[in-house]
């Protein structure tokens, strides 16, 4: 009973459509979508030479001396360590570590050129998108230590919860953005604007 109570409150009243940010919601994950686009697509193109196994940082070094300081096993995930450094690359091979980030980075690329066409998207898809990202960007070391990598994964995960869990649509006009979504990005903005 609380629990459907406390729903207007999260959620809010139905919404006329100038009051749903409707319209707005669709541009937000269309730039999303070509935000996320290109940051997959430098990932793609530049880790091999900056990330790779002959690459300037190379993330199997860096995994390596990782599980060394932390006393972590040589193979195999803890929770631990996805606790502390949460990428999907602690699943792979060292051998296999290039591969993974290629596919990281293509898997991203095409389902944020899907959320981009579509102007929608769904939970699932902006969890593995936020996913994918955090990832690479967990590894990535020195190149993706910039303000711009954590302000995408900050704004990726709000955007998880402003469209619906599984319909994959334009967003439909009678589906309002939660408030709380809006006040996050507000939030976020507004951190953004003091620097």
């Amino acid at each position: 009973i609380l629990f459907s109570l406390s729903l207007p409150l999260l959620w809010g009243q139905a919404a006329s459509l100038s009051q749903s940010f409707w319209l707005t919601r669709i541009v937000f994950f269309r730039v999303l979508g070509l935000v996320y686009l290109v940051a997959f697509a430098v990932a793609l193109f530049q880790n091999g030479g900056l990330l790779g196994s002959n690459g300037l940082l190379p993330v199997d070094l860096y995994l390596k001396r990782v599980r060394e300081i932390n006393g972590w096993p040589k193979e195999g995930c803890t929770r631990a360590m996805i606790n502390e450094y949460p990428t999907l690359l602690w699943l792979a091979k060292s051998e296999q570590i290039d591969s993974w980030m290629s596919a990281m980075a293509g898997t991203g690329m095409a389902l944020s050129f899907a959320v981009m066409v579509v102007g929608g998207s769904n939970a699932l898809v902006q969890l593995l998108l936020w996913i994918l990202y955090h990832s690479i960007n967990t590894v990535g070391q020195r190149w993706y230590s910039f303000g711009w990598e954590s302000q995408l994964l900050e704004t990726g995960f709000v955007s998880i919860f402003m469209c619906p869990l599984l319909a994959w649509s334009a967003l439909p006009a009678s589906c309002p953005t939660p408030w709380v979504c809006v006040w996050a990005m507000r939030w976020l903005t507004w951190r953004i604007m003091l620097g």
